[in-house]
């Protein structure tokens, strides 16, 4: 019989050596098609170490930059497409929270579903993309008492208002700052040529924004959606994906609650 290991993931894995039902030669509990999923994240960590601008560490003017936008979410000295970028790296992680925690209470890899989100709040897609890549999706129903305290928090509809408003509040004030702003795209560009800082939170964000779709729909799955099977739940998902963090932190709060306790057997 399957091992609680292999439990959800989309193919069997098979005992521990043994090929799958795709006939791979998996190690425990690890099939090649995960390992695969790591080739992103590796690109991306030979990108900002080899071939971003700047040296291998920040600069001074790095810096500079992210001590600006630390004190000042949106300083008028850096361009608000930057600090945008910036302040998102730290809020985007709390939508994968509320994606990713209903289903942490499974086989042990996704018992680092904590872990690596909140390191994503300082590392981004360098410390999540691992996890993403190698976790077992788990897409069967839940009820709200599989949950853990944590993902309690996630799961209630509170967290998902403040975690929109909090959406809200960022686009808004990014928003209000390219309205304001002069020369920003070109400010924005030439710190994207020059700064490390500035190019690799650029894609840092951009692979987290896209990384994000397949996550939605296993949650919507997870509730009794089916994201490919019916308008409202295609339209649902393309606007979560296409929408960055407003469009999610809003499916988070229209989803569906999970129940309180599994359904009866008949």
């Amino acid at each position: 019989a399957p091992s609680r290991w292999c439990r959800g993931a989309p193919r069997g894995c098979g005992a521990l050596g043994s090929k799958s039902d795709g006939g791979e030669a998996p190690g425990p509990g690890l099939p090649l098609s995960r390992l695969r999923g790591l080739v992103p994240w590796a690109a991306v960590v030979g990108y900002a170490a080899l071939l971003a601008p700047g040296s291998l560490v920040m600069g001074t003017d790095d810096v500079r930059i992210a001590k600006l936008l630390i004190e000042d979410p949106f300083n008028p000295a850096i361009p608000t497409v930057f600090a945008y970028i910036f302040n998102s790296l730290g809020f985007i992680p709390f939508l994968y929270m509320g994606l990713l925690l209903p289903a942490s209470g499974g086989p042990r890899r996704q018992r680092f579903a904590l872990p690596a989100t909140v390191a994503s709040m300082f590392l981004g897609y360098f410390a999540l993309g691992p996890f993403l890549a190698l976790r077992d999706p788990r897409p069967e129903p839940l009820a709200r008492e599989d949950l853990g305290p944590v993902a309690r928090v996630f799961e209630s509809k509170i967290t998902s208002v403040l975690t929109l408003l909090g959406a809200v509040a960022l686009t808004f004030g990014a928003l209000n700052g390219v309205y304001r702003g002069t020369n920003m795209w070109a400010d924005y560009f030439s710190l994207l040529e020059t700064s490390k800082l500035v190019n690799v939170s650029s894609v840092d964000l951009s692979l987290l924004t896209a990384a994000m779709s397949p996550f939605i729909a296993e949650d919507m799955r997870r509730r009794g959606l089916e994201p490919a099977g019916s308008l409202p739940g295609a339209a649902g998902l393309l606007l979560a994906s296409l929408t960055p963090l407003v469009g999610p932190a809003l499916y988070l709060v229209l989803r569906p609650r999970l129940p309180s306790a599994p359904p009866e057997a008949d």
